[in-house]
């Protein structure tokens, strides 16, 4: 079985088992035994206030709670719920794909959990790194997880419904998609009666999707994630509405339905857009990052700056930014410069082609005339002529008319055959085709090509390629990797630097200039 099932799937639900993690902070805050009421009731609030945001997807703010949160406990000595603020940092980076920094704090908070006997959030910690084995593809890693969490969890519906879902991703993992696909159903079974808010129903519908997808099913697949597109609508779900636009978009472009592929494309980007902007994620990174350094919340606060700093730096911003729109005008003009002499580049090399293929015609022409009037010629004029070729060319294997000659069947081989676009080709298998021997076809090429037989072969392959590459009717499809290949050339670094010595121009600025020259 093709192994498809993509990062971003396997992400979507481990996002949409975060859940488990953020009950479980709740759970903590509620059973708390503090000594300060006050230092308590702003962790909880902050707490509570971080799970909101996360549920929001207003992720940089929640961060901003948790590790405010988190400089608290360290100035109180509070540190019961310290495996918990861990836990759901590691979160918010999981929902923003830095499974990396994920993982740093989940590996922080197992050994806190394990040493105050905190059961559910070890729990939570152990589902998460589970995801993460499996999203790294570490069986033996996922399955370490998994035995630890079996021995861990109490054995109630709603913990069986979830083991028998990470059993099914570590069936998957090891390429049994049989028995994958039967824990998945089994769990979704069980997952409509055991009262939680139908995530676990919709992350095994995402899973069993994917499998069938896997599968070569997409038809099957679709019927699951239209499922869990309806619940995403009704419960006000947008990750699991993203990841499942997404897919349902995937399975219309291989069903050829391009209108609904287009609208559930440009749904996802715009929900997308709105959910986790590239400015959020660098604003969570900055922030996770300064509060690393620092050490506290408080300094990250302390970094804004007054606002005579703020004056002094627009105006410095404007000056840089006028530096950097200067720059880029110059950059521009040269690009256009550039640009103008790569046309006029490609534009003589297309003539040189064009007036070569005009030339060949006009050489088979004069060529027959030659013949006819060779025939017409005395006796003695030839035998004058051979004397006289003998004397030029007494150090040469063979005459001048006999190289012609040569030449004329090498010529021919090359027009009429593409034989010297195979990788193996050689001198000997051209020597073999002209019914002559490596030798002779040498010298012929040297003295009248004044060339070796690798740049003549050179030559004939590169006119060849750029043929293919301004047909865009029947070589469009081909990368130019492909197309060096097919020309006969094992490297495709070789294939770029013959081009560019003969023609001056990279292949794909040479194909891109006569695409624009069509139109």
């Amino acid at each position: 079985m093709k192994y498809r099932t993509t990062t971003y799937r396997i992400l979507s639900r481990l996002r949409l088992s975060l859940a488990v993690t953020a009950a479980a902070i709740v759970c903590l805050a509620a059973q708390a035994d503090v000594t300060s009421l006050s230092a308590s009731s702003q962790i909880d609030s902050l707490l509570d206030r971080g799970i909101e945001l996360t549920a929001s997807t207003a992720y940089a703010a929640a961060l901003e709670c948790n590790l405010q949160a988190l400089d608290l406990m360290k100035r109180t000595g509070q540190t019961e719920k310290l495996p918990a603020v861990y836990m759901h940092i590691g979160n918010i980076f999981s929902h923003i794909n830095d499974l990396q920094t994920a993982r740093t704090y989940y590996l922080r908070a197992l050994p806190l959990a394990r040493s105050r006997s905190d059961d559910r959030t070890s729990a939570g910690l152990l589902i998460n790194m589970f995801y993460i084995s499996f999203l790294q593809g570490e069986p033996d890693s996922a399955a370490y997880y998994l035995d630890r969490l079996e021995r861990l969890v109490q054995s109630t519906p709603q913990a069986r419904c979830g083991l028998i879902f990470n059993h099914g991703m570590l069936h998957e993992l090891r390429g049994r998609p049989d028995s994958a696909l039967a824990c998945y159903h089994r769990a979704a079974y069980l997952s409509k009666g055991n009262g939680r808010s139908r995530l676990d129903e919709a992350a095994a519908y995402s899973a069993i999707a994917d499998l069938y997808m896997n599968l070569q099913l997409p038809d099957s697949a679709m019927k699951y994630y239209q499922l869990n597109e309806h619940m995403a609508r009704e419960d006000g779900r947008l990750d699991l509405l993203l990841e499942s636009l997404h897919h349902m978009a995937e399975v219309y472009d291989i069903k050829g339905n391009r209108e609904m592929a287009l609208n559930c494309k440009e749904e996802y980007l715009t929900l997308s857009d709105s959910i986790l902007s590239r400015d959020e994620i660098c604003k969570i990174k900055n922030t996770q990052s300064t509060y690393e350094l620092e050490g506290n919340a408080h300094t990250i606060r302390s970094l804004n700056i007054t606002n005579t700093l703020q004056r002094n730096w627009i105006m410095s911003l404007i000056v840089f930014i006028a530096v950097v729109l200067a720059f880029a005008v110059a950059i521009w003009l040269q690009k256009r410069r550039l640009s103008r002499a790569y046309a006029d580049l490609y534009l003589h090399n297309k003539e040189e082609l064009d007036a070569e293929i005009r030339y060949r015609e006009r050489i088979a022409e004069l060529e027959k005339r030659l013949k006819d009037a060779e025939v017409k010629e005395t006796k003695e004029d030839a035998v004058a002529q051979e004397m006289k070729d003998s004397e030029s060319e007494r150090r040469l294997l063979q005459t001048k008319e006999q190289r012609s000659r040569l030449m004329e069947r090498i010529r021919q081989e090359f027009e009429n055959s593409e034989d010297y676009c195979r990788t193996d080709y050689s001198i000997d298998a051209l020597a073999s085709a002209v019914g002559s021997n490596a030798r002779y076809v040498s010298e012929a090429i040297n003295e009248e090509y004044g060339m070796n037989f690798r740049a003549l072969l050179n030559e004939f392959r590169i006119r060849r390629s750029m043929q293919m590459l301004s047909d865009e009717e029947h070589y469009g499809h081909m990368t130019i990797k492909a197309i060096s290949e097919k020309v006969g050339y094992r490297s495709h670094s070789t294939f770029i630097s013959v081009f560019v010595r003969q023609t001056g121009l990279k292949p794909s600025l040479y194909q891109s200039l006569s695409r624009t020259h069509r139109e």
